[in-house]
């Protein structure tokens, strides 16, 4: 993969878009800008040289990300205004927070741990393991070797080293953006939007009226329900239309579009073309 600036790095477009986990070589120069610009999901960011300042959102700290540092950002409007004080280059791995089971047993274990409204960014320095796992991921995207699975596993095996090599209250507030507060409610969203018909539905299956519902959806997901449901169906629809023999007809049955040409018209919303196109 060819290494890039920030902004130079554009929207994941069309079927891209919808990668479980996508990692990144990034260059920044020097100077203020934004960060988590035409991204969503969890970003986990290791510098490889440089200093970034990062200027929190509101209700949080700012903080300072310096050489062989990682942390773990939640990206999702509003976006981060960060300082680029010297050339920094680092490592960026975006997923969605429907993690694989995989990892979600592995943050459990972490729940007893948390502090329940902390809200402060924790910075872990690496050690000559994760070192070692950062130079290595590295050459693989100079050299281009990258793929949805190598990705998928190169998140997961950063997981497992972080788990195996640092204490657990440490590792509890560096992953709050996964365990912290009202975890429960994130669950049950990623657990039921695909059997709701629209956010009302969603919202009663909660027991929440729906405008209580839309404001602490946006607490924790920072976007509307409406915005995310609609991103998270799209990744279902392209699934089942790419991995599946089902008429595209019965796709969009099986996922209560009144009209087949309301269908083909989130097709092109979300993807950029017809259903067709895609399968």
């Amino acid at each position: 993969m060819a290494e890039t600036g920030l902004k130079s790095t554009g929207k994941l477009e069309g079927v891209k878009a919808w990668k479980k986990c996508v990692w990144k070589s990034i260059y920044l120069e020097t100077g203020a800008q934004s960060f988590g610009e035409n991204m969503q999901g969890i970003a986990i960011l290791v510098v490889m040289q440089g200093v970034i300042h990062f200027f929190g959102k509101p209700g949080e700290e700012s903080f300072f990300l310096r050489e062989y540092e990682v942390c773990l950002l939640s990206v999702a409007p509003p976006f981060y205004k960060i300082a680029v004080q010297e050339e920094t280059h680092l490592l960026m791995c975006i997923f969605h927070l429907d993690i694989v089971p995989f990892s979600k047993d592995m943050l459990a274990a972490l729940t007893p741990f948390y502090k329940r409204g902390g809200h402060r960014h924790t910075i872990l320095k690496m050690n000559d393991i994760t070192c070692s796992f950062v130079k290595l991921l590295y050459e693989y995207l100079k050299k281009g070797f990258e793929s949805d699975l190598l990705f998928e596993i190169k998140r997961q095996e950063l997981f497992l080293l972080l788990f195996a090599t640092y204490p657990k209250q440490e590792l509890a507030s560096f992953f709050f953006p996964l365990i912290g507060d009202d975890i429960q409610f994130q669950e049950f969203v990623i657990s039921n939007y695909s059997k709701a018909k629209n956010v009302q539905n969603l919202a009663q299956m909660a027991n929440y009226s729906t405008s209580g519902f839309i404001k602490k959806f946006k607490r924790y997901f920072h976007e509307s329900p409406h915005q995310w449901m609609s991103r998270h169906k799209a990744k279902l629809i392209l699934d089942e239309i790419c991995s599946s023999q089902t008429s595209l007809k019965e796709v969009a049955y099986k996922f209560n579009f009144s009209t087949y040409q309301h269908f083909v018209d989130f097709c092109k919303m979300q993807f950029g073309v017809a259903p067709s196109r895609l399968r």
